[in-house]
């Protein structure tokens, strides 16, 4: 990705220029992984940065916290990078007002589908049980109040993006979103890790 000739849009510009002000990083570039993530290219390695306003601040400063809890009890999370300010989330104004974090790139890659099989999602459960056993420590130190159960947050508001006329599509997004919400929960089971993630 890096190494070719990035051509930026005015937008990503302005934002280039912004994290170059706000973080303790030399930002030469940044290539959009999705409309908001964008991969950057520093002189002190890769991070990523989103670039949202889809959760108040006050639910992406809770959710940081909580990555930053999970980076700093050793599991697999990358480290946010506060800006020059001391802050985890900060406000920018691009055409509105948004909030910017920054991650360092986590080592690894995207395991292609072709590599999945069942010893592969048994260390997957195991990583996912490790993490949800550390959330239930940051949950008794840390009271929880911004951060709602996955399928409560707007990208997973199906019926809102699938057409009235796709009819069955929508039943069956439906059927499946009321099942998950029908499921058993205790704090054995469920928890904050599943609130996030689903």
């Amino acid at each position: 990705m890096f190494g070719k000739k990035v051509k930026m849009n005015n937008i990503e510009k302005e934002i280039l220029k912004l994290i170059n002000k706000l973080y303790p990083l030399d930002f030469i570039e940044m290539t959009p992984i999705t409309n908001e993530m964008y991969q950057c290219l520093t002189a002190q390695g890769t991070y990523f940065v989103r670039i949202t306003n889809y959760k108040t601040y006050e639910e992406q400063l809770e959710e940081v916290t909580y990555t930053n809890f999970l980076y700093q009890k050793g599991l697999g999370v990358p480290p946010i990078i506060p800006s020059l300010k001391a802050n985890l989330v900060e406000k920018i104004t691009l055409d509105k007002e948004v909030f910017a974090v920054l991650y360092k790139a986590a080592p690894g890659i995207h395991l292609p589908r072709n590599e999945w099989n069942s010893n592969v999602f048994k260390k997957l459960g195991q990583q996912i049980g490790k993490l949800h056993r550390a959330s239930k420590n940051f949950e008794s130190i840390e009271p929880v109040k911004h951060i709602n159960d996955w399928y409560q947050n707007e990208e997973y508001n199906f019926l809102n993006y699938i057409p009235k006329e796709e009819t069955t599509i929508r039943e069956i997004a439906s059927d499946v979103l009321t099942s998950i919400k029908e499921l058993p929960k205790s704090t054995s089971n469920y928890g904050l890790i599943h609130e996030i993630y689903g």
